[in-house]
């Protein structure tokens, strides 16, 4: 059964964004600081 939530398809859009774009416009599309966005993308990664 393949079902993606709600939550995973939000974390991996962050993730689409930060390797798009950078990390900087990234913080600001999602209102958050630029260490907080380097912790989400180092826990990505490391779950890969």
């Amino acid at each position: 059964m393949n079902v993606i939530t709600q939550d995973m398809r939000y974390k991996r859009s962050r993730m689409r964004c930060i390797e798009e774009f950078d990390i900087s416009r990234a913080s600001r599309k999602y209102n958050r600081c630029r260490p907080y966005i380097y912790f989400w993308q180092s826990r990505y990664l490391h779950t890969l």
